[in-house]
């Protein structure tokens, strides 16, 4: 071999062998479904936006993974996937003893409670646990409502059946009047109205007292990860992050808010 074949091929290997001596980064699966306001799919490519994944891409570019987002997936499906340890992560999570069973929890933000979604000449008094129980009140399917949401809907005259696809289908159920009222998130909730031509026929009613307690929000961490220092990891750099100021920058409280604001005031929750 020539010595010039000889540097070609010496100096080949060596421009390749840093290449090789790079180990690829874990990759993060995060499940999502669609939850408007925080992280929702708004074109054709399923490409995730808001302040949820915002937030997201921080942490795993601080942790040091690739971030791998799922299609817009129903939350059960997920569930699905986080107990077998074929997906990581899921957020904006309420915490639940039976979720707690393949999931570690890391605080991430506080909610607003539900509200309701009412005509809005529907002037019924709904300050009592008694009064809501009176409601003819549709559910959205696959939401994550609180344990006392979820006892009070159990006594409902419709024995919580009315779990509808969409918020979108549940307020054309309301405009017929074959419903007295639709219990969603509030953000999520005005954020529609506020795109309503005839928002003005609606109203947001806040739920009665024992109901409005400011909710924590989880991520959470599937126990069957490959990742088992993950849940750590994402608990310390979230912690950071609220600590350097960068957790309020990403995850904009008051933008989420802003629709609340675009309401008529006779309307805010």
């Amino acid at each position: 071999m020539s010595k010039h074949l000889y540097l070609f091929f010496f100096s080949a290997l060596s421009l390749t062998q840093p290449l090789q001596s790079v180990a690829a980064k874990p990759v993060l699966s995060w499940c999502l479904d669609n939850f408007k306001g925080f992280h929702e799919f708004i074109d054709e490519y399923h490409q995730a936006v808001g302040p949820s994944v915002n937030l997201m891409l921080y942490l795993s570019e601080q942790i040091g993974v690739d971030l791998k987002m799922s299609p817009p997936t129903p939350p059960s499906r997920c569930f699905e996937l986080l107990r077998s340890g074929e997906a990581d992560v899921m957020t904006n999570l309420l915490y639940k003893p039976e979720r707690a069973e393949f999931l570690d929890f890391i605080v991430m933000a506080e909610r607003y409670p539900e509200s309701l979604i009412m005509l809005a000449d529907d002037l019924r008094d709904i300050s009592t646990a008694k009064q809501l129980q009176s409601l003819n009140i549709a559910t959205i399917r696959g939401h994550r409502y609180t344990a006392q949401i979820e006892a009070v809907l159990a006594n409902n005259p419709t024995n919580g059946e009315l779990h509808m696809q969409s918020l979108e289908n549940a307020l054309l159920m309301l405009r017929k009047k074959r419903i007295d009222a639709i219990l969603s998130p509030t953000v999520v909730s005005a954020t529609l109205l506020d795109a309503q031509p005839d928002k003005n026929q609606f109203q947001l009613v806040q739920l009665p007292a024992q109901f409005t307690d400011a909710q924590l929000v989880h991520i959470g961490v599937s126990k069957h990860t490959a990742h088992p220092e993950l849940a750590k990891r994402l608990a310390e750099a979230i912690e950071q992050a609220k600590v350097s100021g960068v957790f309020k920058q990403l995850y904009d409280q008051e933008k989420i808010d802003q629709p609340l604001k675009s309401l008529p005031p006779k309307n805010r929750n």
